[in-house]
């Protein structure tokens, strides 16, 4: 489904990505873990179209990536940003609708709407509020939906949890277990090791611009040398 293929990044004179190689097959939760300025958002964007590999090549169901957004959101690739990049003057039904905007407006609009506030009751329940307004946990479920209304195939996360509180952690990652469940490929970066290895798939770490590791999500998580340096146990206490 997506390849990216020895992908390589740079901010000025910086090396982000140093020959990354990833894949997502359909249906898959995939994660990606490691420590911060490891490269994860980096390469989020980059599949996005917002960053420009210096070499290197990303491949979606058989034809290349071009290094612009809109393309790619064109081709079925959405994404979930970090800290959410909500239009805070906007409601939240003007923010769902954003998501849409390569869409024309038809009856299948409104049932995904109706399939996010399935996912997210309190959504509809404050659906003229402004985005601004919501809790962070609120805002985190509304740039999820906003990233649903554009109909993706494939799903980008940028650190999902980041700022929430344990339980709204696990009711983002049990929505994203259920988007899978409905059809959506989903790719995810995310610093809460456990949890996004519990869930995934397959799995990458990643530390310094490279993949330092990859396997299935339990093959990863049973790794001590990452749970030594992700959750804290000590070699030997397995």
């Amino acid at each position: 489904m997506l390849t990216v293929d020895n992908v390589s990044v740079f901010y000025g004179r910086i090396c982000a990505l140093d020959r990354v190689s990833i894949s997502v097959n359909e249906g898959e939760i995939v994660s990606i873990i490691g420590p911060n300025g490891a490269g994860k958002s980096t390469l989020l964007w980059t599949i996005m179209g917002v960053m420009k590999p210096s070499s290197g090549s990303l491949w979606w169901r058989g034809e290349r990536l071009q290094s612009v957004p809109s393309w790619v959101a064109a081709r079925g690739i959405s994404m979930v940003p970090e800290r959410r990049r909500l239009f805070d003057n906007l409601t939240v039904r003007e923010n769902l609708l954003i998501g849409a905007y390569l869409r024309q407006w038809d009856s299948s609009m409104k049932e995904d709407m109706e399939t996010v506030f399935r996912l997210f009751p309190v959504l509809k329940e404050r659906l003229n509020q402004y985005a601004g307004t919501l809790s962070g946990g609120e805002q985190q479920m509304l740039a999820i939906g906003r990233a649903m209304m554009g109909r993706p195939a494939l799903l980008l996360f940028d650190e999902p949890s980041l700022g929430l509180a344990p339980a709204l952690t696990s009711e983002v990652f049990r929505a994203i277990q259920r988007i899978r469940e409905e059809g959506t490929t989903c790719l995810l970066a995310e610093q809460n090791a456990f949890k996004a290895l519990e869930m995934a798939d397959r799995a990458y770490v990643m530390n310094v611009g490279r993949v330092a590791l990859q396997g299935s999500g339990k093959e990863v998580l049973a790794n001590p040398e990452v749970r030594a340096a992700y959750l804290g146990v000590k070699a030997g206490s397995l």
